[in-house]
């Protein structure tokens, strides 16, 4: 009996053995994803309140997935010559582009013309944890996908931030010219100018000197010395007229119709009737902090403005207090912002896409955390119902601001027509040239560029 049972474990053992000898070895793509190591390679710009909690994230997912490793370089400077953007240029043209990277979303349309993006497809799609692009879609704000998308509407970005601008304002300045803040109601550009006033008037001493004439401004809006914020403020005002830079099929330029017009008289008139552009800084970073130091009373921001901004600088405002007003429009209930931010892209030579979308999915799953971190709000709806009570001041305002927000222009043009408007805008300001004659020049360069004449 005994016999007959060890014959039969010996038998079903050599079974089991000649099985393993014939049985094909298993593929590459059939072994488990965790025992198959990658490494992938992402860039950021080197701001520390974005860098830094990205930083962190990354950690926490090699941690969690020891086969894969991210080479994460943040050094690269944000703006200027050789910054980011011409970083990533030079970079995709030479084939030394990361795996992952982030694009501001007036570069992003060149890129995915020439093919550089790997586009948000079905395997990508699903990686992020949707299960369709119209799913990914509904989870943003109607149009965060305009200036990230190629003409058949496929999305090449998965955005960690957008922006629109909010006008912020300084309690201290309005208590101290005798108008109480929380009795200001600002609907309009014309209820702005007309409070501006009043302040200034109230406390001159603060804002004219000797002969009547600015030292300080009261507003002095972001659009100088920086193609995209100079685009940023535009596009606002023109959301709110009803106009655009450039016709629909972006062939020609539109910018000196009617409603162009009309934008841009605007902006002039609440930077020559609230403050004089050619005093104070013309850096957009330079204005902020001049808002934050206490020596401007209004400014427009985005909505990282008290986590990234006034928080992270100790500035006095945070103390003495501050309202945010949403956004003014042109004509009351006919509300208009600009939408602009980053996505993060991913290399469309990359081997290692399906990774490299996995932990995209990981980087942006923490949105109120990253918004408490670094102040980056990603555009989803509601976002700003998850600080609770106190947690941003105004989070409702400031939300209900992106209402009527436009992208910022799309063209593979955009910096030589940018470099063009700012120029103009600039000219306005500063040496007061003729709005509709400095429109109607702009057209003619434009068109010279966008058309191929």
């Amino acid at each position: 009996m005994k016999t007959r049972k060890r014959s039969a474990i010996i038998l079903a053992l050599l079974t089991l053995l000649l099985a393993a000898c014939v049985a094909p070895a298993p593929m590459a793509s059939d072994m488990a994803a965790e025992d198959q190591p990658v490494e992938l390679s992402m860039w950021y710009f080197n701001w520390p309140p974005g860098y830094e909690y990205q930083a962190e994230r990354v950690r926490i997912y090699m941690n969690d997935n020891p086969h894969v490793t991210i080479d994460f370089d943040h050094s690269i400077p944000p703006v200027g010559e050789g910054g980011f953007e011409d970083k990533v240029t030079s970079a995709l043209a030479t084939g030394t582009a990361p795996d992952i990277f982030a694009v501001i979303n007036p570069q992003a349309i060149k890129l995915i013309n020439k093919g550089q993006l790997a586009p948000i497809d079905d395997a990508a799609v699903g990686a992020l944890g949707f299960d369709s692009v119209e799913a990914l879609k509904a989870s943003r704000l109607p149009g965060a996908f305009d200036s990230w998308s190629s003409a058949d509407g496929t999305p090449y970005g998965y955005h960690w931030e957008l922006s629109w601008l909010v006008l912020y304002c300084n309690d201290q300045h309005f208590r101290d010219a005798g108008v109480d803040p929380d009795a200001v109601t600002l609907e309009t550009w014309d209820d702005l100018i007309a409070v501006g006033k009043q302040v200034i008037e109230g406390n001159p001493d603060f804002y004219l000197d000797d002969d009547g004439n600015f030292k300080r401004n009261f507003i002095k809006l972001p659009m100088y010395f920086d193609d995209t914020w100079s685009m940023q403020v535009l596009t606002t005002f023109l959301a709110q007229a009803g106009g655009s830079v450039l016709s629909d099929d972006r062939t020609s330029a539109t910018i000196n119709d009617a409603a162009g017009a009309e934008a841009v008289e605007w902006m002039m008139r609440v930077s020559r009737e609230l403050g004089d552009p050619n005093i104070g800084p013309v850096i957009p970073g330079e204005v902020h902090a001049a808002f934050g130091s206490g020596e401007m009373t209004c400014d427009l921001a985005g909505p990282w403005m008290y986590e990234a901004f006034l928080v992270a600088t100790g500035s006095p405002v945070v103390e003495s207090g501050y309202h945010a007003y949403g956004m003014p429009a042109i004509e009351a209930g006919t509300p208009g912002n600009v939408f602009w931010g980053w996505a993060w892209v991913v290399n469309a030579a990359s081997e290692n896409k399906q990774a490299a979308w996995e932990f995209l999915r990981f980087l942006e799953a923490d949105p109120q955390g990253q918004a408490t971190a670094s102040g980056i709000w990603q555009p989803l709806p509601d976002i700003e119902k998850g600080w609770g009570a106190g947690r941003v001041p105004y989070a409702d305002l400031v939300a209900a601001a992106a209402e009527g927000g436009q992208a910022i222009f799309v063209t593979e043009h955009y910096a030589e027509v940018a470099r063009i408007l700012r120029g103009k805008i600039e000219a306005m300001a500063f040496e007061g040239a003729d709005v509709q004659a400095s429109l109607d020049e702009a057209v003619e360069e434009i068109n010279s560029i966008v058309d191929g004449r």
